[in-house]
């Protein structure tokens, strides 16, 4: 696997992410490629092709498109956000690895993706991410799961990520 890795998403979350990941031995991580709000890897489709990695700072259907054409490209993807009530790591997202972006955003549930942050979930994803992204392609736990933080359920729990029926996108598939 392609060992760059690109993080999408705003600022305030790349940065945090990008932090928890310098913590990581140089050996065991990707190489940080760079970091790209959504806006411009809108204004220049194509923008993650070739990369190995990206994470996507929000949470999974929440852009589509931008979504969609990483994995039309070959892109791996894992999405890594939080806010006020819940953080969250996973799915991973790639042809062969798990669910497509648009079986993912069908089964997402937006009950705990509010407005607001809270730095403890922040960093609670950023050293969760940073101790997955060196087993991407290899020996991922979150291919079709997530681990997720709850803060008004009280706990951190796995969510399970399943095809929809009738999904026609080729390489959409579970790993169960």
């Amino acid at each position: 696997m392609n060992r760059t890795l690109t993080l999408v998403g705003e600022p305030t979350h790349t940065e945090i992410l990008a932090a928890g990941l310098a913590r990581l031995d140089a050996g065991l991580r990707p190489r940080l490629h760079d970091s790209l709000t959504g806006a411009q890897a809108h204004r220049s489709p194509g923008s993650l092709s070739g990369r190995g990695l990206a994470v996507f700072c929000w949470p999974p259907g929440s852009d589509l498109p931008l979504e969609a054409e990483a994995y039309a490209d070959g892109v791996v993807a894992l999405h890594a956000w939080w806010d006020a009530e819940a953080g969250s790591v996973g799915p991973l997202v790639g042809r062969r690895l798990g669910m497509c972006p648009a079986c993912n955003a069908a089964a997402f549930d937006h009950a705990h993706s509010g407005q607001g942050e809270a730095a403890d979930l922040g960093a609670w994803v950023a050293a969760t991410a940073a101790l997955e992204i060196p087993l991407v392609g290899t020996r991922s736990t979150l291919r079709d799961r997530s681990l997720t933080w709850c803060r008004p359920c009280g706990s951190v729990g796995i969510m399970r990520w399943a095809r929809q029926a009738g999904c026609r996108t080729p390489g959409c598939a579970s790993q169960a």
